[in-house]
């Protein structure tokens, strides 16, 4: 198992290493130019080719990527070209709020899933096993931001019993963090509580048919005792490589609940700094979301190697 976790672990430091590649690529390829930005349209040229030089933007692509990844190594992602704020700084400063809604969806959506994915299964073909299968069909056919709309104009405004929009930390109140994060958790975590369902059920009906499920059936042991020991075990092995997927949908479309909702998150921080051309702020929060996918992804593939010695490498 150690072997393993030192071999995910370097598959991780390699990925990122790719991904930061990648992503400081494209962003060399874009047109802007970081100074004009960071000076403004009335800059004079004296002023940008200035600041080009103190900020090493005219040395090669390759020295200016290994000026920045040392740095990101240290926990400096770079100035925000609006502001002039530390982007590390001003990504954690919201942080707290995106993590917030990202760990409630999860949860909601490992548990939702799991809890209806076993039941429809353990009672196959039974009318609580057509409502969960149908109910999950319609989960995956509404997409998340219309329903997020829909939810909103009900709950929040009709019926006034959610607020419409905004965030309470939980410093300051714990039911009205869980008053404020209801409907953008509710809506975000619908499609990944259908997917997760109907694998869920998938695989505790195929444990069910097992040849040695069968046999301890034929010698009389308790259904319980099958389910609890046996069939759920085995069906949980093939379910969480769906669960650190959708995890990563989550935390990739929560930035639209938190726009809808207008949650001041790194997801928000994200789009402003789309709209405002300001490439250290995007390439930063690009980054660290990367990091929190890729490290779900880790424990999810611990988690199979715990329960699916046949992944782990010889």
């Amino acid at each position: 198992m150690r072997k393993f976790i030192l071999y995910r672990f370097a598959s991780l430091f390699i990925v990122l290493v790719l991904l930061s590649i990648l992503l400081f690529g494209l962003v060399q390829l874009s047109p802007i130019d970081p100074a004009v930005i960071a000076l403004g349209d009335n800059a004079t040229p004296e002023q940008i080719e200035a600041l080009t030089k103190e900020w090493g933007l005219d040395q090669p692509v390759f020295v200016q990527y290994v000026n920045w990844a040392t740095a990101a190594l240290q926990g400096d992602l770079g100035t925000s070209l609006i502001g002039g704020d530390q982007v590390t700084h001003a990504i954690l400063k919201r942080m707290p709020i995106s993590l917030s809604l990202w760990g409630v969806t999860i949860f909601l959506a490992v548990f939702g899933g799991l809890g209806l994915g076993l039941f429809a299964g353990v009672r196959s073909g039974s009318l609580a096993d057509r409502i969960v299968t149908i109910g999950a069909s319609i989960g995956l056919a509404i997409p998340g931001f219309w329903l997020g709309l829909l939810v909103a104009n009900a709950f929040a405004v009709q019926f006034r019993w959610f607020p419409v929009i905004g965030y309470t930390p939980i410093t300051e109140s714990v039911f009205g963090w869980l008053h404020s994060l209801v409907l953008p958790c509710s809506a975000l975590a619908l499609h990944a509580i259908a997917v997760i369902a109907r694998q869920a059920r998938g695989t505790v009906i195929e444990a069910f048919d097992a040849p040695y499920v069968q046999a301890l059936r034929a010698n009389g042991a308790p259904d319980r005792v099958v389910i609890y020991h046996y069939v759920i075990k085995n069906a949980l092995a093939p379910v969480l490589p769906i669960i650190g997927i959708q995890a990563g949908i989550i935390v990739a479309t929560a930035v639209v609940m938190e726009r809808i909702y207008a949650m001041p998150g790194a997801g928000a921080l994200l789009i402003d700094a789309i709209v405002d051309n300001d490439l250290p702020m995007l390439l930063g929060g690009v980054m660290l979301i990367a990091c929190l996918v890729l490290i779900i992804n880790l424990l999810v593939d611990i988690g199979l190697a715990l329960l699916d010695p046949r992944v782990r490498p010889s």
